[in-house]
């Protein structure tokens, strides 16, 4: 079940990209590889044990190209053990970078699902990453790249809302969302597209960036009329 994240956990990321070499000129596609290679670990359950939710995001400045794998952890010590062992006996995975938190304190002593918004921000990430992952995979890549652009692109820009283009693909193709929808929380998902999480943080930049990768220009003062127009849309 997502959209269950609890108060209190700590937060950190590992920047993951090939052992011995660097993206290639296609960066695309090894940034696409990497993520199929990370897929095994989101299914142990050592790692669902302690990481109770993660989002993925394309890094992509010339200096640093990578996939990060952002967590939400209950045990930050197990959390980077368990990566770093999967990354290590992969034999083509490496961590070039990792931003963790005091792992000394007790996780009571953080609180990173608050306040309420930001919960809800991060609830969002993890559910859209799984949904997301699912529908690369069952949907295939090239496919759900191409509906999400043709939506940001086309039908967006008419003031249309996605589940007209999107929910009947997502429906058959991911678990995720279809769990989401049995809960009643399809319309909070979508929403949460639009929804300025940050004031740098609009939720549709993370389906963007993690299948597009791409920087679009979601600052424009259009682009916040616009979404807040789409929030009001029955």
């Amino acid at each position: 079940m997502v959209y269950n994240l609890p108060v209190h956990f700590a937060g950190g990321a590992f920047f993951v990209g090939w052992h011995g070499r660097k993206f290639g000129a296609n960066d695309v596609d090894d940034y696409f590889a990497v993520m199929d290679s990370l897929r095994p670990l989101f299914a142990q359950p050592d790692f669902n044990t302690s990481t109770i939710g993660f989002y993925l995001n394309w890094i992509g400045s010339p200096d640093d190209i990578a996939v990060r794998l952002n967590y939400f952890s209950l045990n930050v010590p197990e959390t980077i053990r368990v990566v770093e062992k999967f990354a290590n006996d992969s034999g083509t995975l490496a961590i070039h970078k990792g931003e963790h938190v005091n792992s000394d304190k007790p996780i009571a002593d953080y609180d990173d699902g608050s306040p309420p918004a930001e919960l809800a921000f991060k609830n969002f990430l993890d559910a859209n990453t799984r949904i997301c992952l699912e529908m690369l995979q069952d949907f295939g890549r090239d496919h759900t790249r191409n509906m999400v652009q043709d939506y940001i692109l086309n039908d967006l820009l008419q003031e249309r809302r996605p589940e007209p283009v999107m929910d009947g693909y997502f429906a058959r193709y991911s678990g995720t969302y279809r769990d989401v929808t049995q809960h009643g929380l399809v319309r909070r998902y979508w929403d949460d597209m639009f929804r300025w999480h940050r004031d740098d943080s609009v939720g549709l930049h993370f389906m963007d960036n993690m299948l597009v990768l791409r920087e679009f220009q979601w600052h424009r003062p259009e682009f916040r009329a616009l979404f807040q127009r789409l929030l009001n849309a029955p």
